[in-house]
């Protein structure tokens, strides 16, 4: 929470009769420079501003024609605390001033989204993208809507929709990933993390994901080339990638003269006894070194 919101907030409680300006303050604070989420708060000045006798006549004097804007705000607020007649009600304030604009649409949507009417919400997102093939907010509501439905492959065609015009964009490739592991299409996984690592090389989330998906596809050596990439870019506290490294190398076929597997083996034995040493995890670097004993032991045996 900001400063500034506590401060309002505080004034808030404090006064038993609190000024139309202040409730206007709180919002904007919330709503326009802060970014933070305080549906509660909204809901309760919003409700104050705009349906109280008391305050809103002299809020809409204030405000102009930006009062629209905060029955915006109330609107999408009161779907998040679920208080979906107070949404519609904002909703038809907002339809009977503008229509069945752009903007007043994509909220009908989000209304139809909070009755879980989906099938009406859909609709609404496709005559909208019709009329705007470019509307990313549409395409992004239609995939959760998708996700809401547990259709995760109507979700995937609608991302794949979305990124033919937004190619850059990560967070569209990020969800796609992880729908493709939910099916378990581990190569059309594969191609959107490496679309990710083209667009942000130094991330070493995604090198690291990039060597899972090749170890469940059984590229061991592909799989080692890029958990070392991420150690690279992440030597300390990225044990997943230590872990990885090793499981790798020890899937790899036996083979004596493989110098560089042996010595990464070792190397990152070392380095997840040493991480857990480091925070004072004793029993546990114990049990990880009984562990790497007993593999080696086995290993040399099948040699």
């Amino acid at each position: 929470m900001s400063s500034e919101l506590e401060r309002l907030e505080n004034l808030l409680q404090d006064n038993k009769k609190p000024s139309t300006t202040l409730y206007i303050d709180i919002i904007k604070e919330i709503c326009e420079k802060s970014n933070v989420r305080r549906p509660d708060l909204v809901v309760k000045c919003g409700k104050k501003l705009l349906f109280d006798s008391h305050y809103k006549y002299e809020a809409k004097s204030i405000l102009g024609d930006s009062v629209w804007n905060f029955y915006e705000y109330l609107l999408r607020n009161a779907l998040d605390l679920n208080q979906i007649d107070l949404a519609q009600q904002c909703l038809i304030i907002l339809q009977d001033k503008f229509g069945s604009g752009l903007r007043v649409q994509r909220l009908e949507g989000l209304v139809m989204e909070g009755t879980e009417a989906y099938e009406e919400a859909l609709s609404i997102y496709d005559d909208i993208i019709e009329s705007n093939p470019t509307d990313q907010i549409s395409y992004k509501r239609k995939v959760a809507i998708y996700k809401a439905l547990n259709d995760n492959i109507k979700a995937i065609q609608t991302l794949n929709q979305y990124l033919q015009i937004y190619q850059n964009d990560s967070d569209a490739y990020e969800e796609l990933f992880d729908l493709y592991l939910i099916l378990s299409e581990y190569k059309s996984a594969l191609f959107c993390i490496e679309e990710l690592i083209l667009q942000n090389p130094k991330n070493y989330i995604y090198h690291l994901k990039c060597a899972d998906v090749h170890y469940t596809l059984g590229d061991y050596k592909v799989a080692r080339k890029y958990y070392s990439q991420s150690l690279n870019l992440k030597p300390e506290n990225n044990n997943r990638a230590l872990f990885g490294l090793y499981l790798t190398c020890k899937s790899l076929p036996n083979n004596t003269n493989d110098k560089l597997n042996k010595e990464l083996s070792s190397l990152t034995q070392e380095r997840i006894i040493k991480s857990y040493t480091k925070v004072n995890n004793n029993e546990l670097a114990i049990l990880m070194k009984d562990i790497f004993l007993q593999d080696s032991s086995t290993t040399n045996k099948e040699e």
